[in-house]
């Protein structure tokens, strides 16, 4: 089939052919198209630059295409310097990411948008692919097939994925349903070309592929701490006079050892407690409504637990003031001011109150008006991924009960100098199902 001069896809197939031609031949020097913006391609590393040029110039007759490879091969970089290729051809891209700190639209949010909104999108790029479902992308299929009114898998539209399948399950509402949930198990996913990155060939390479394969784990005694106290002192900094370091965190397992981890840090803050006590929305008879009272301290770390002031949930903070109608924040990302108001936040269903009446009528939806913000010194291993800490901390990870569990925590870690555990043995046991790796 010929070209049509005229035909925008022709011409953008030669434009980002061109782009990634160049591509080939710059050793050191980032590619921009000077006909159009002049957004700069991040460079490349060999096996990194051999994918981009591979997908870019056959984006329209390869449609599918998947990268994976362990934590920190740069996945996430490489696609974004495919959107910036593409970009540069005045290809219409959408970027689809899990992580709430990415910019970029989660995919349930794609998927509420309007059919005919997709119709004009050339290349849809997709993050962080383990954390999708296979349902999820099963509904983007359909639903690009209508957009398209066609019966090509998503709607003959170019695709783009990156994954690493040895990291945590995505979160499912039936807990055993979470391994046939995983896109690795899509039908679909036969049909994307697949691409490896190459692990790095050093020793925290080495550790994390050990880690994210093997069923035991040797911890280096190095990384090993005998208490909850070094712990946080490691991870944080030594707080009796500087704030905590606010791009560290420690990670838990579950809930509970959060909260602990949460009020042991704050505890050891040598600022003065700021209690904020929720204002109550209606006649609520309850008796676990100081779950719904903020500690804070000037310094103090927290997480949007909803959105709002344009940034999104999980977004973490460091607070600077607190007056009687807001908190006055910073982004720990980008330094950014954020003022946040009080919101109404809904109460889930109290286990320490009856649900229903004498009548046998379930209760109204109930509500208080409070911060949008936790506390984020500690947090769930789920709630924090494709985010990179200066400091990582781990605290009862050693009895993993999920796939993944622990290589994803370890992967939060940018070296081996950057995290500890705390602990008495220097092996632990793994979580891995081998099905997905």
């Amino acid at each position: 089939m010929s070209s049509c001069p005229s035909c925008v896809h022709c011409q953008g197939d030669k434009r980002v052919a061109a782009a990634s031609a160049a591509l080939a031949e710059q050793n050191d020097v980032p590619v921009v198209d000077p006909a159009h913006y002049l957004n700069r391609v991040p460079l490349l590393r060999d096996d990194q630059k051999k994918i981009a040029m591979e997908i870019c110039h056959i984006w329209k007759d390869q449609k599918l295409s998947c990268i994976e490879g362990i934590a920190g091969t740069g996945k996430t970089y490489l696609l974004n310097a495919m959107r910036t290729l593409f970009k540069n051809v005045n290809l219409q891209t959408e970027f689809i990411s899990s992580c709430q700190h990415h910019p970029a639209k989660q995919m349930k949010k794609l998927l509420g948008q309007r059919d005919e909104a997709l119709e004009n999108v050339d290349v849809f790029i997709i993050d962080n692919g383990n954390q999708i479902t296979k349902e999820e992308l099963d509904c983007l299929h359909h639903k690009l097939q209508r957009a398209m009114i066609s019966d090509e898998i998503f709607g003959g539209k170019t695709v783009i994925m990156a994954a690493d399948f040895g990291l945590i399950l995505p979160v499912s509402a039936e807990f055993k349903n979470k391994l046939n949930s995983s896109l690795k198990n899509f039908v679909g996913i036969g049909q994307f070309k697949k691409y490896i990155l190459e692990t790095l060939d050093n020793d925290w390479g080495n550790f994390l592929n050990s880690v994210r394969k093997d069923p035991e784990i040797q911890i280096p005694q190095g990384n090993i701490v005998k208490s909850v106290d070094e712990l946080i002192e490691f991870t944080f900094g030594p707080l009796n006079a500087v704030p905590p370091n606010p791009k560290s965190i420690i990670l838990v397992a579950k809930n509970l050892d959060r909260d602990l981890i949460n009020k042991k840090v704050l505890d050891k803050m040598k600022k003065r407690v700021i209690i904020i006590e929720a204002q109550h929305t209606s006649n609520i008879i309850r008796s676990d409504l100081e779950l719904h009272q903020l500690r804070l301290k000037k310094g103090c770390i927290l997480v949007l637990e909803e959105p709002a002031e344009g940034f999104p949930k999980g977004t973490r903070l460091v607070l600077e003031d607190v007056t009687r109608s807001h908190l006055n924040c910073r982004t720990v990302e980008t330094n950014q001011c954020v003022d946040l108001e009080r919101v109404k936040r809904f109460l889930s269903p109290s286990t320490k109150s009856p649900s229903k009446n004498k009548n046998n009528k379930a209760q109204g939806v109930q509500s208080v008006i409070q911060f949008p913000v936790s506390l984020g010194f500690g947090s769930t291993i789920h709630r924090c991924q494709s985010t990179q800490f200066e400091k990582v901390g781990l605290f009862k990870v050693d009895q993993p009960f999920e796939h993944g569990m622990v290589y994803s925590a370890l992967s939060r870690a940018t070296g081996a100098a950057g995290w500890r555990i705390a602990g008495e043995g220097s092996v632990i046991k793994n979580k891995v199902e081998n099905s997905l790796i």
